[in-house]
């Protein structure tokens, strides 16, 4: 096991969850190495996600990349940034709805032409304002 997140709804929940996580630990004979633990944090950053009392959110980071991204003017870069779009895709309001015309257009492109070819894309059809 490598990463292991214990909250709680407040302070008293959350050492009774890690009370009982590390019960669970002693009965299997499992360890921790007590300097790669960090216990009472008001939030954890865990893939990408801040962890916190206000809930998940994508991190500052992650937000940054997505709106300073690029447009892409190749397939494969609109994969790749479709992919970025997707790991976010909980934060995301009409995701689904707005990446279908683009996903379409990979998909098409793929079938059509084969992954191993390029085009290039005009921003128009990656905007959603024509």
């Amino acid at each position: 096991m490598d990463d292991l997140l214990v909250g709680g709804v407040n302070d008293d929940e959350h050492l009774r969850n890690l009370e009982a996580v590390f019960q669970q630990f002693q009965k299997y004979g499992l360890r921790v190495k007590l300097p790669k633990c960090v216990f009472m944090a008001p939030s954890v950053i865990y893939f990408g996600l801040r962890f916190s009392e206000r809930g998940i959110q994508p991190t500052d980071e992650k937000v940054k990349a997505i709106r300073d991204a690029p447009t892409p003017s190749k397939v494969t870069e609109l994969r790749s940034f479709l992919g970025m779009l997707a790991a976010l895709s909980n934060f995301i309001p009409k995701l689904s709805t707005l990446a279908h015309p683009r996903i379409h257009l990979t998909n098409y492109w793929a079938t059509n032409h084969g992954s191993g070819r390029q085009i290039v894309i005009k921003p128009s059809v990656i905007s959603n304002t024509h």
